[in-house]
């Protein structure tokens, strides 16, 4: 029996699919309904970011160092830590069980008990995981910000290891989602108010009228939803000159996406 497609098997299949092909293909979640396709790119836009940081947790709690370890029980290993450490709105207990059970549906049973030990050794250790300690110091850098050696030495010999740091830092950093209302459906007063009843996090724009950060997105996607909204950018910085290039027609949402690191 076929099972069901959800936010997370989409998200290993285009991780395996990426290690064989070397292609990120979204395609892959299309028949996925809009919040688990935004969970998707939560997951693997995220993982990149941490991956390296990721791979070093995985080889400190498993007893198959991550070098010999099959690509895809990596996957499903790094997708459950990275949903556990690093994603709003996942209980631990939640994130551990659908990884197991993702990892006996996916590969076999034997693969859910690794999975199992690491996750729950981890969860175990949260308050005080392990610290990269390397002694090389490139691959310390490379490794606390899961950025490519070549890179580490390049920035850190150009701007030295401060600069680097910042850098690295904000290469890392998640871009932010903002909204702008359609006042022609609703006012931006009754807007704000249906987001506070359904407990979405938002800070309004002091410049831009009707332009608001959300600090909770899938919650907002799950509780209010597009159908009051002109236009959602994701963006690492606040939207300045784009409201003067959607065309006036836009009916519900328009995308911008210029960080996706």
């Amino acid at each position: 029996m076929e099972q069901k497609l959800t936010a997370r098997s989409a998200s290993l299949r285009i991780l395996n699919n990426f290690d064989e092909r070397h292609i990120l293909d979204y395609g892959l979640a299309n028949e996925l309904d809009g919040r688990d396709r935004a969970r998707v790119r939560e997951h693997l836009q995220g993982l990149f970011r941490k991956r390296s940081y990721v791979d070093f947790l995985i080889g400190s709690f498993s007893h198959v160092p991550v070098i010999e370890m099959n690509g895809q029980i990596l996957n499903v290993l790094r997708l459950g830590i990275y949903e556990m450490l690093f994603m709003d709105g996942t209980p631990d207990y939640a994130a551990i069980n659908e990884t197991v059970e993702l990892a006996k549906v996916e590969i076999s049973a034997k693969t859910a008990d690794l999975v199992n030990a690491v996750m729950r050794s981890l969860q175990r250790e949260m308050p005080n995981l392990p610290k990269p300690s390397m002694e090389n110091r490139t691959e310390l850098i490379a490794t606390t910000f899961s950025h490519p050696d070549w890179m580490v030495e390049r920035w850190v010999s150009r701007f030295g290891e401060k600069e680097a740091f910042l850098l690295m830092q904000a290469n890392n950093a998640k871009p932010n989602h903002f909204i702008r209302v359609n006042n022609l459906k609703t006012r931006s007063e009754n807007f704000e108010i249906r987001m506070e009843k359904a407990g979405v996090e938002f800070e309004a724009s002091d410049w831009l009228p009707g332009y608001y950060k959300l600090m909770t997105f899938l919650l907002y996607l799950k509780k209010v939803g597009l159908k009051k909204v002109f236009a959602l950018y994701k963006t690492s910085q606040p939207p300045l000159l784009l409201p003067f290039l959607i065309h006036r027609k836009t009916k519900l949402c328009t995308t911008y996406a210029p960080h996706l690191a």
